[in-house]
C-alpha cells in the first residue's frame, strides 16, 4: 500500500487531469505525448491503463504507479528508485509514523468512501437474472428500426434478446417494483446494486450542472453470450439523442457502454470477455471455423444475415487483448482449427487500429491458432455492412432472374 495517492504522482510527472475521478476510481489525464487523447488512471487501485495502442508509446498500454513515474524520470533505473524519489518529493525528511507525517499524509490521501463488495453471482443466475430483467421491457419502435436498418430479420432481432432501457425516472421505478416484488436474486449481477433492502438499476444519466437538471439516458441493451448460449454480460447502445450532450470525441467513446454496477455498494463490474452470435439461444458451433470482430452487435448481425451460417464472435475492443487471448484458447480447446479475421477495413487508414490487430495477430500465433485474414471490399467498413451488401445484391439478382423469367 502507497502512502501517497496516484493523482499526486500525475501532478509530479507534470500530467493534466480532465474531470473528477469516477465512482470507480477512473480519473482522465491528458496524454503528453499525442495530443487530443487521454489515458486512464485509478486511484482505487494505483495504476493507469491506455486504450490506444499508439505505435512507440513508452507507456506499454498499462502499468503501476511507480511505472508511470519512471516513464517522466529516466533518471530512476529501478522502481526502488522511483518509491524513493516520490517519497522524498511529498514527505522531505519527515519520519515515517510521526505526527507531521501523519499530518502530511492526510492531506496527501483523501480518504475514499467504503464500497462494500459482493462476488459475482453464478453464470445461471446472472443470465436468470438478465433474462428475467429483458422479459420485462420492451423494444421500442426506434430501436427496432435500427436494427432491421443494418439487416437484421425479426427471427435475428429476437434471438438477440435486444430491449430498450428505461428513460425516464417512472420508467425505471415501475421495472425496479416488479423485479423487487419477484423476489429475484441479484446480488453479484452486474448493473444492479443495493441500497437499503431494495435493488437499484445502474443505468446512464447526464446531470448539467448549469441548469441543475437531470437528463436520463436512452438506447438499448446488447447482451453477451457465451459458448453455453448464457448471457453473462450486456452493454448499452446510446441513442443520438443522448449523446447530442456531449462533446464529439466524448459521444464517440459513449455509444456503446457497459452495463455494470461497480463502485457502488454490492455492485459488480461487467464481465469483459467474447461474445458468441446466437440462433435459437445458441451459437451454431458449427465446423472448426471460427470469425472474430469486434463489438457484439456486429458479431449478431453478421450471424444472422450470413447465408452461408459460419459462426460469427467478438472482443469488445480491438485493444481487449487480454479478453482475446482467453478467446484464442477456448478456441483452440474447442477443437476450432480455423480463427478468421473479420475486424473492421479502416485498419489500412488508421495507424492506431493496424496496430492493434497486428498485437492481436501475435497473440494468436503464441497461442498456436494463427489469425487467417479475410479481406473484402474496402468500401465496407464492417464485416457486417458487407455481408449486408452481398446479400442484397443476391436478393436484386434473383429479381433479375425472375422478370426475365416471366418475360
Amino acid at each position: 500500500m502507497f502512502d501517497y495517492s496516484i493523482l499526486e504522482v500525475v501532478r509530479l510527472c507534470g500530467l493534466e487531469t480532465v474531470g473528477s475521478p469516477s465512482r470507480k476510481g477512473e480519473q482522465k489525464v491528458k496524454c503528453p505525448f499525442v495530443s487530443g487523447k487521454t489515458f486512464d488512471v485509478n486511484v482505487t487501485t494505483s495504476t493507469y491503463k491506455c486504450w490506444h495502442d499508439c505505435t512507440g508509446c513508452p507507456g506499454n498500454g498499462k502499468g503501476g504507479v511507480l511505472a508511470l513515474y519512471r516513464m517522466f524520470h529516466s533518471e530512476c533505473e529501478t522502481n526502488k528508485d522511483a518509491a524513493k524519489q516520490i517519497h522524498s518529493a511529498l514527505y522531505g525528511d519527515l519520519k515515517t509514523g510521526s505526527k507531521d507525517y501523519e499530518a502530511r499524509k492526510a492531506q496527501i490521501i483523501k480518504p475514499q468512501k467504503e464500497v462494500q463488495k459482493t462476488k459475482y453471482a453464478s453464470p445461471d443466475e446472472i443470465d436468470g437474472a438478465y433474462r428475467v430483467l429483458l422479459s420485462l421491457l420492451p423494444l421500442k419502435e426506434k430501436h427496432k428500426s435500427n436494427l432491421l436498418s443494418r439487416g437484421m430479420s425479426a427471427k435475428g432481432i429476437e434471438d438477440g434478446l435486444y430491449r430498450s432501457i428505461p428513460e425516464n425516472k417512472e420508467e425505471m421505478y415501475v421495472l425496479m417494483q416488479k423485479l423487487n416484488d419477484m423476489n429475484i436474486k441479484l446480488d453479484g449481477v452486474p448493473g444492479f446494486y443495493k441500497k437499503g433492502n431494495s435493488y437499484r438499476i445502474s443505468l446512464p444519466g447526464l446531470y448539467d450542472k448549469n441548469t441543475k437538471t437531470f437528463f436520463y439516458g436512452s438506447g438499448f441493451f446488447v447482451p453477451s453470450f457465451g459458448r453455453n448460449g448464457k448471457i453473462f454480460s450486456m452493454q448499452i447502445r446510446m441513442d443520438d439523442t443522448y449523446l447530442s450532450r456531449f462533446p464529439a470525441k466524448q459521444a464517440k467513446r459513449r455509444r456503446y457502454i457497459w452495463f455494470t454496477s461497480s463502485g457502488y455498494d454490492s455492485g459488480c463490474q461487467a464481465i469483459n470477455r467474447a461474445t458468441y452470435g446466437v440462433v435459437d439461444g445458441t451459437p451454431r458451433n458449427a465446423g472448426n471455423v471460427v470469425y472474430v470482430t469486434e463489438g457484439a452487435l456486429k458479431a449478431q448481425v453478421a450471424h444472422d444475415i450470413d447465408h452461408k451460417h459460419r459462426q460469427f464472435c467478438a472482443i469488445s475492443g480491438i485493444a481487449n487483448s487480454e479478453a482475446f487471448r482467453k478467446f484464442v484458447r477456448t478456441q483452440k480447446k474447442a477443437g476450432c482449427k480455423i480463427l478468421v479475421d473479420a475486424f473492421d477495413m479502416d485498419r489500412n487508414e488508421k495507424d492506431t487500429v493496424k496496430n492493434a490487430i497486428d498485437k492481436l495477430y501475435a497473440i494468436a500465433e503464441e497461442e498456436g491458432l494463427p489469425l487467417q485474414p479475410f479481406a473484402w471490399d474496402e468500401r465496407f467498413k464492417g464485416i457486417d455492412d458487407y455481408l449486408l451488401h452481398c446479400r442484397d445484391e443476391r436478393i436484386q439478382q434473383q429479381i433479375i432472374m425472375e422478370i426475365c423469367k416471366t418475360a
